[in-house]
């Protein structure tokens, strides 16, 4: 997890109006809050975070808030980004909510799933493979989240499916969810037949998709 200083200025000035004048002025309203600690506003340069954002698009940052108040230090924060909310036309970046974290304390974050290989029930039994979860929640340290949780298909058939339990989490990592929970299933063509050589078709077979077709 990649972890990266940003400096921000805790605001004095809140509301509408302090809102407008901070974005005027090329920075983004923002908010640092987490367990055991009052609420801080604060405001970060707007060019500064867009740049940190879209260079690690998709993952996680751990950052150091360098705090400062009337130009003077006011000590450092580790934080992750809770929450961005975006302008609905231009999509300017308005506000960021900023949640704290401790490096010895675990936390719950949501971490990307990717599928490898090519499934046995997509490329043998012409099945469509079916992505139910793209993410899965994740307990760890800060410092241990991973970027993603690469998931082998390679062996899931037609009509199986692939459980959370069935994952291999990396180490550190403990699933927060369900562990029965269906993340990737192989499912049946939109007609609900499963290919098979034309030779080896029998009539019941044929008559079982025709009534299959019916319903």
């Amino acid at each position: 997890m990649k972890q990266i200083d940003l400096d921000a200025s805790i605001r004095t000035a809140t509301g509408k109006g302090g809102a407008r004048k901070l974005r005027a002025a090329g920075e983004v309203p923002a908010i640092l809050y987490g367990p055991g600690n009052p609420s801080v506003p604060i405001s970060v340069n707007a060019h500064a975070l867009d740049v940190i954002l879209k260079k690690n698009r998709g993952e996680h940052i751990l950052f150091t808030l360098n705090l400062k108040k009337d130009g003077q230090d006011a000590g450092k924060r580790l934080a992750m980004v809770k929450m961005l909310q975006f302008h609905p036309v231009n999509e300017r970046l308005r506000h960021v909510d900023f949640y704290e974290v401790s490096l010895d304390k675990t936390i719950e974050v949501d971490v990307p799933l990717v599928p490898t290989g090519k499934a046995k029930g997509v490329e043998i039994d012409k099945g469509i493979l079916e992505i139910i979860r793209r993410t899965v929640r994740v307990k760890c340290l800060p410092t241990a989240i991973p970027k993603e949780i690469k998931v082998d298909i390679t062996n899931l058939g037609l009509g199986q499916a692939i459980h959370i339990s069935d994952i291999q989490a990396p180490e550190g990592v403990k699933f927060a969810e369900d562990a029965k929970t269906a993340v990737i299933t192989i499912v049946g063509t939109s007609d609900g037949e499963k290919a098979a050589p034309a030779a080896e078709e029998t009539p019941e077979a044929e008559a079982g998709a025709e009534a299959a077709k019916k319903e």
